[in-house]
C-alpha cells in the first residue's frame, strides 16, 4: 500500500454534499489533513434540493426576520437552511469546481414539509421542526402544508427526484470525480466515561437506517464508476465526539479509516480494481481495530447489565415473598406449625438478608434456636448468632438448614447436597407451604 501519499506542491480540493459525517473525516485531522474544503452543504434532503421553492416572502427584503428565527443557530446552519428555502444548493456548489465531490445519503433520514401549488409539488427538509413552525408564523412558507416521511413517496416519485439530484451533480462533476461515502446510524455508543456501552432509541435508528440505505443504494446504482467508501461493521458512536452524542457521531477509528480511504482515492493513482482491493483491506483493518479496541467495553457493559438484571430479579423475588407474608398473616404461623410438626428446635440460615432477619425474632419467640448463619461477610455474629463463611468445606450439624436466598435456592441446594449434608435443606417457600 502506498505510504506518504501527499505531495508538497499540491493540495487536493474537496466539496461536500451530505452530512457532518463527511465533513468530520477532515475535521478530525489537523488542518483538514492537508485537503482544501471548498464547499460544504449538509442537512438538505436530495428530494428537497431539486424541487422549487415554497417561499412566500423574499428573504433578502426580510432578512431581519429570518435572522431572528435562526438566531440560536450558527452562521453555517443559517446559510444551509436559507439555501434549502431558496433552492440554490447546486448553484452554490457549482461556484467552485473542486478536484472531487464527496457525497453521502445521511440526509435521506429527514422528514419533509410538502406543499402543492397548481399541481406543482414543493418540499422542504425538516431539520428543526420548531423553525418550520416559526417560518409559517412569520409568513415565509404556507400554513397549509403537510409533513411526510420517505415512506409517503412512491418509488416512481423517489426515482424521479433522485435522478434529478444525480443529474445536477453530473452537470458539475464527472462520475470518476465523485466519492460516495456509505454511512449508517450507530445503534450503540461509547459513554463519556469510556468504560461502558449504551444504546440509542431503536425505532429511530431503524427508521433512519432504512431511509439512508435506500438513498445510498440508489446513488450507488446510478453513479456506476464512482469511488465508494463502504461502512465498516461494528462501528459505534462516541458520546465524547466534539459535536456531542449522536448516532452519526462515531468513534475516532472510523474517521481515520475514511480519511485513509480518501487519501488512497485522491493521491495513489490506483486503477479502479486496485482501489477496491485496497479499500477492502482498509475496511477489514478498521473492523478488526474496533473489535479489539472496544471489546473490553462491551464485556464490561454486559457484565454490568447482567449484574443489574440479577439484582432486579432478586429484588422482585424478595418483594413478592415478603408481600405474601404480610398480606397473608396465616403464613407466618404456618411456619411455626411446620417446625412444631417436624419437631425442629435447632436450625441454620444459608444467607444473611431480609428473610433471615425477618424470621429470627419469630424463631426466638417460638423457642427455635438459630445455631448459625452462613454468609460471606466480615461480620462474625448477628444478635448473638455466629456467622460462618460460605466457603467452608463443612458446616456444623443442625436439625434443618433454611435457604434464605430466593433466587438461587436450587443452585444452593445442589451445592449443599454435594457436600453430603445429613440433615434436611429447605428453601424459604417450603417452610410455609410444607
Amino acid at each position: 500500500m502506498p505510504e506518504n501519499l501527499f505531495t508538497a506542491d499540491k493540495n487536493i480540493s474537496i466539496s461536500i454534499l451530505g452530512t457532518c459525517i463527511s465533513r468530520d473525516i477532515f475535521g478530525m485531522q489537523k488542518n483538514d489533513g492537508g485537503y482544501k474544503i471548498d464547499r460544504f452543504i449538509q442537512s438538505i434532503s436530495p428530494i428537497s434540493a431539486v424541487t422549487e421553492s415554497m417561499l412566500i416572502k423574499n428573504i433578502e427584503e426580510n432578512y431581519n426576520q429570518i435572522d431572528m428565527i435562526f438566531s440560536d443557530l450558527s452562521n453555517f446552519y443559517k446559510r444551509v437552511l436559507i439555501s434549502d428555502l431558496k433552492k440554490n444548493v447546486f448553484e452554490y456548489m457549482s461556484e467552485i469546481h473542486s478536484d472531487y465531490l464527496l457525497i453521502d445519503a445521511g440526509t435521506m433520514r429527514y422528514n419533509l414539509v410538502k406543499y402543492i401549488e397548481n399541481n406543482n409539488i414543493e418540499f422542504l427538509s425538516i431539520v428543526f421542526p420548531k423553525k418550520i413552525k416559526l417560518l409559517k408564523e412569520n409568513g415565509f412558507i404556507p400554513n397549509d402544508t403537510t409533513t411526510i416521511t420517505l415512506d409517503d413517496i412512491s418509488d416512481e416519485e423517489f426515482n424521479e427526484y433522485m435522478d434529478r439530484y444525480i443529474n445536477e451533480m453530473l452537470k458539475i462533476y464527472t462520475v470518476d470525480r465523485i466519492i460516495l461515502l456509505e454511512c449508517e446510524p450507530a445503534l450503540l455508543y461509547l459513554k463519556k466515561d469510556k468504560t461502558y456501552i449504551d444504546t440509542f432509541q431503536y425505532d429511530t435508528i431503524f427508521s433512519w437506517k432504512k431511509n439512508i440505505d435506500k438513498g445510498y443504494r440508489y446513488l450507488r446504482k446510478k453513479l456506476s464508476g464512482c469511488h465508494i467508501i463502504e461502512f465498516p461493521d461494528g462501528i459505534i458512536a462516541d458520546e465524547n465526539h466534539k459535536w456531542g452524542r449522536s448516532s452519526l457521531h462515531y468513534v475516532r477509528e472510523y474517521y481515520d479509516y475514511a480519511f485513509e480511504a480518501i487519501k488512497q482515492i485522491t493521491y495513489s493513482g490506483l486503477t479502479y480494481a486496485e482501489e477496491r482491493n485496497v479499500l477492502c483491506e482498509l475496511k477489514e483493518k478498521c473492523e478488526d481495530l474496533v473489535k479489539n479496541r472496544y471489546g473490553y467495553n462491551f464485556a464490561r457493559t454486559f457484565r454490568y447489565y447482567d449484574s443489574r438484571n440479577n439484582l432486579c430479579l432478586r429484588m422482585t423475588s424478595y418483594e413478592k415473598y415478603m408481600k405474601e407474608l404480610v398480606l397473608d398473616e396465616n403464613k407466618i404461623y404456618r411456619v411455626k406449625k411446620f417446625f412444631q410438626k417436624n419437631k425442629y428446635k435447632h436450625c441454620a440460615f444459608y444467607g444473611f438478608g431480609e428473610i433471615s432477619k425477618l424470621y429470627i425474632p419469630f424463631f426466638k419467640k417460638w423457642g427455635i434456636s438459630v445455631d448459625y448463619i452462613i454468609e460471606e461477610t466480615n461480620r462474625i455474629e448477628y444478635e448473638g448468632i455466629p456467622i460462618i463463611k460460605k466457603r467452608m468445606n463443612k458446616y456444623p450439624d443442625v436439625q434443618v438448614m433454611i435457604i434464605a436466598d430466593i433466587v438461587a435456592a436450587d443452585q444452593v441446594k445442589e451445592r449443599l447436597e454435594k457436600m453430603g449434608l445429613t440433615y434436611p435443606v429447605l428453601d424459604a417457600y417450603e417452610i410455609f407451604n410444607g
